[in-house]
């Protein structure tokens, strides 16, 4: 039996991030697997340049950007920069990135999903919590599919009206 191409294992393996992208698409002219594919390019590109990620709002929208070219989808905005450089501040005052990398990373996938991104806030949270953790030496998170329903259901936990990253890791859900 012939191995599986390195295309359909990345596609496979970004295939939660498609199935969940593809719900919230204004615009949806592609199935989860195109999306998937479209994504392959992001994710390498964006975790080639994790060392030059910043904290800075334009970093964050420029892999939004690249999501939303890959997706055919409108631009998307970043919102209420006074509140990301907030719980920015509040994450390195504690040491968080140093001390707690992946409680960092929670609480700032949930922010972004939740409260700074318009368009393609999953995937653009995704990719860059994992550029994050490339850049501190930390693995790439991985989304086990058939621990999907659970990782949405952490995920709107940790939302509004409570805004709690504190009980929400995204890498628990990973194969």
């Amino acid at each position: 039996m012939t191995p599986p191409s390195e295309l359909w294992q990345r596609r496979k393996a970004l295939a939660p991030i498609g199935v969940v992208e593809h719900h919230l698409l204004r615009v949806r002219t592609l199935g989860s697997l195109d999306i998937s594919e479209r994504l392959i390019a992001v994710e390498d590109a964006v975790l080639s340049s994790a060392d030059e990620l910043s904290f800075d709002p334009s970093s964050v929208m420029k892999i939004n950007h690249m999501v939303t070219k890959a997706l055919e989808q409108p631009e998307g905005t970043f919102e209420r920069e006074d509140d990301w450089r907030e719980l920015i501040n509040s994450i390195e005052e504690c040491d968080g990135f140093d001390d707690d990398l992946n409680h960092a990373v929670a609480w700032i996938f949930s922010s972004l999903y939740w409260d700074h991104l318009t368009v393609c806030q999953f995937s653009t949270a995704w990719f860059y919590t994992n550029a994050l953790r490339v850049k501190h030496q930390f693995k790439v998170m991985q989304l086990d599919p058939n621990r999907l329903g659970s990782f949405l259901d952490a995920l709107s936990g940790s939302g509004p009206p409570v805004n709690d990253g504190q009980t929400f890791f995204p890498d628990d859900y990973g194969p």
